[in-house]
């Protein structure tokens, strides 16, 4: 029945001859004439020519004795091209030597068509997401990360910095704990993320972003992955920070003498602060040119989180530095 339809056909190779034993469904699948003869030469004539390696792959599998299954086009005598699945196995003689191959071509173009819409599809979906997308990102069901695209470009941070809840550390400060009572509200519901959060860049300012992530679920419901993306927006209502620009930025002796005022080592401010001691050190011997904004703010925060501040003098480059003990309860 399947085979009256034009579905499949079966042949056979005689591998001394070359000579092929074709089904009448097989004929039809080809678009052949079953008047005519055909041998296995025959096939590749009709393959496509951008498939004609396949042909030679399956001739040498077939004669070294091993199962076939591969797709190819072909183009029938009235011009219409279909994609054929072949698959084979093959016999050996009483020596072991391989004798002849049987196999079965399947006729899946209506799969290959299927599976090319759901290809370009997604290859539009990309296209379109990746124009206004600044970052993509990917987690797992309980939310551990998977991939982001752009991420260390926008804030410079790594994927082990971003993992986790590293990410906040990107966010600004004010923004902070609702990203996160949000994502985790979402996570826990299984519902859409959504929030506008402003986010940190590389030199220091903070830009305004809609972030929405969304699950995408498994045909029982439950949750494959997470998929969200950062877009950025113009808020007139947010101003751009940049370090550089509001606020002097520290110097060898300030980072030195707030350490002083904490009795704080080196290495327990860069554990305060979640950065390196490379990091101060370049600070602390005037080299800090090198390191990043977001670094120097992370540790000027520290270190207003502990007590130091700092004021500005009628020159903008003159800071002042004080010390309020914090009350410990």
């Amino acid at each position: 029945m399947i085979e009256e339809r034009g579905q499949l056909g079966f042949w056979t190779l005689e591998f001394s001859t070359n000579h092929m034993t074709i089904s009448v469904g097989l004929y039809r699948l080809l678009g052949i004439n079953p008047s005519m003869p055909f041998n296995w030469p025959d096939l590749e004539a009709i393959i496509h020519p951008d498939d004609h390696p396949v042909h030679a792959h399956m001739d040498q599998a077939m004669r070294s004795g091993h199962v076939i299954d591969r797709e190819f086009k072909i183009v029938r005598p009235d011009g219409t091209m279909r994609w054929l699945q072949n698959k084979a196995e093959v016999i050996v003689d009483t020596n072991g030597s391989v004798a002849r191959a049987i196999g079965v071509m399947i006729d899946i173009s209506d799969q290959h068509a299927a599976r090319r819409s759901v290809e370009d599809g997604w290859y539009r979906y990309k296209a379109l997401v990746s124009s206004m997308a600044v970052t993509e990102y990917g987690l797992q069901p309980d939310g551990d990360f998977v991939y982001s695209t752009g991420w260390h470009e926008l804030t410079g941070q790594t994927k082990d910095e971003a993992s986790g809840m590293g990410c906040l550390n990107a966010i600004h400060p004010d923004d902070r704990d609702l990203v996160k009572s949000n994502w985790i509200s979402s996570l826990t519901n299984g519902s859409l993320y959504a929030f506008d959060p402003r986010i940190r860049d590389k030199e220091g300012r903070y830009r305004r972003f809609l972030s929405r992530a969304t699950p995408v679920r498994n045909s029982d419901g439950t949750i494959r992955e997470w998929f969200g993306a950062l877009i950025e927006v113009a808020d007139k209502g947010v101003t751009v920070v940049d370090e550089n620009q509001t606020t002097a930025p520290l110097k060898a002796s300030h980072l030195r003498a707030a350490r002083a005022l904490l009795d704080w080592t080196v290495e327990e401010l860069a554990v305060e602060a979640g950065v390196s001691v490379s990091s101060i050190r370049r600070i602390e011997t005037d080299a800090g040119h090198t390191v990043r904004v977001h670094i120097r703010q992370l540790i000027r925060q520290t270190l207003e989180r502990n007590g130091i501040s700092f004021q500005a003098g009628p020159n903008a480059s003159d800071i002042s530095i004080g010390y309020t003990a914090l009350q410990t309860p």
